[in-house]
């Protein structure tokens, strides 16, 4: 469960690479951040777990989630859970221990196929974990967010009536280009959610390979 009094500061897509890891764990080192997401099957994922797990280990109030994967948001319900169940027990198999809480990479849990799929799998794995919703708190207007509230909100409903736990705020939406001025979008954000509220965010390097690594130099900055 996300701590009431605490607004969640969580840095989206832990194992992509090693420069977005390594950024990831200097600012959850350094107190910069309250929580990461994991995509256990990116290159990087396994030289850079054994650092996220020793800093998680160390220090209880950081929370470590699984960002699942698939190819595109349109896939079948049966398909994604045949992933997701494979990226839960690799997340299990490397860290130790459930994930604290589950989203999607790219937001494909909001979708009816692999959001199915998500449900049945908590449901099978009796997790305690709490699950991430879109729905942004506030008003800043965008293509995206119109999506994502819709998306959410489906979402939202069949989490209280499966009674699972939801973040009950969230924030950071962006078209990741570095002209935005990510930090008044993110005061902005701040002032209208809730205690509880999940910030993301998506720090990295400059590089070469990431099509949005100047918007993660940004963010890190």
């Amino acid at each position: 469960m996300i701590p009431a009094p605490a607004i969640v500061v969580c840095a989206d897509d832990f194992g992509m690479s090693e420069g977005v890891s390594g950024v990831i764990a200097d600012l959850l080192e350094r107190g910069a951040l309250s929580a990461t997401t994991c995509l256990v099957n990116a290159p990087a994922w396994p030289h850079t777990f054994e650092r996220l797990r020793g800093i998680a280990d160390g220090e209880r109030d950081i929370a470590v989630g699984l960002h699942l994967d698939l190819p595109g948001p349109w896939t079948g319900a049966a398909t994604a859970l045949v992933a997701f169940r494979a990226q839960w027990r690799r997340f299990e198999q490397d860290f130790g221990r459930p994930p604290d809480f589950v989203d999607g990479h790219r937001h494909v849990h909001l979708f009816p196929g692999p959001r199915r799929a998500l449900f049945q799998l908590v449901g099978e794995m009796d997790a305690r974990c709490w699950l991430r919703q879109c729905r942004t708190s506030s008003t800043r207007m965008s293509v995206k967010r119109l999506v994502l509230d819709g998306l959410s909100l489906g979402f939202r409903r069949q989490a209280e009536r499966e009674k699972r736990p939801t973040n009950p705020g969230f924030g950071g939406l962006r078209r990741f280009d570095p002209a935005e001025d990510i930090a008044a979008a993110w005061r902005r954000d701040l002032a209208a959610m809730r205690r509880g509220g999940v910030l993301m965010t998506h720090p990295g390097p400059i590089d070469t390979i990431d099509a949005i690594s100047a918007s993660r130099a940004q963010e890190a900055r």
